[in-house]
């Protein structure tokens, strides 16, 4: 008749195999935020617009232009360079010609890299009243009665 013989156990292969998976955690969780650092230096910035919606028609000459983006991107709309704010948030009047206008708006972040959002906007112009025109032949000017 065979006796079995109980296995013996190492109390330090459990806690050697506890130091390793801590340490692989750790290990795993410091190459995640290097790869997020990266990634957040490669990739180009958020941009986006909240005013104006796109195919807007408007009557006013002049329309706020207003987003957010990734508050160290430099903002420009139409090429011209525009203050933002430290959270990222920007808001810039712009001139309108009648008709058709394409408003480009641009971040770009210190690496060169960018994103370019445009809208276009209708400028439609308010129609005037006009009085009617007397075409008698006893016109008279500014100074006076013609003779």
């Amino acid at each position: 008749m065979t006796h079995a013989v109980p296995c013996a156990r190492s109390v330090n292969n459990g806690t050697s195999l506890f130091r390793w998976g801590i340490f692989g955690i750790l290990v795993c969780g410091f190459l995640g935020f290097i790869a997020m650092q990266v990634w957040h230096v490669v990739s180009p910035p958020d941009l986006a617009l909240a005013a104006p919606l796109d195919g807007v028609v408007a009557t006013n000459p002049e329309i706020t232009v207003a987003g957010v983006t990734d508050p160290e991107a430099m903002v420009e709309i139409n090429g011209q360079q525009v203050f933002s704010r430290p959270d990222g948030t920007f808001a810039q009047p712009v001139e309108l010609q009648n008709g058709a206008n394409r408003i480009f708006v641009r971040a770009t972040k210190k690496h060169g890299l960018f994103t370019t959002v445009s809208r276009t906007i209708m400028l439609q112009a308010p129609v005037m009243e006009t009085s009617p025109v007397s075409l008698s032949p006893e016109g008279t000017s500014a100074a006076g009665t013609l003779n």
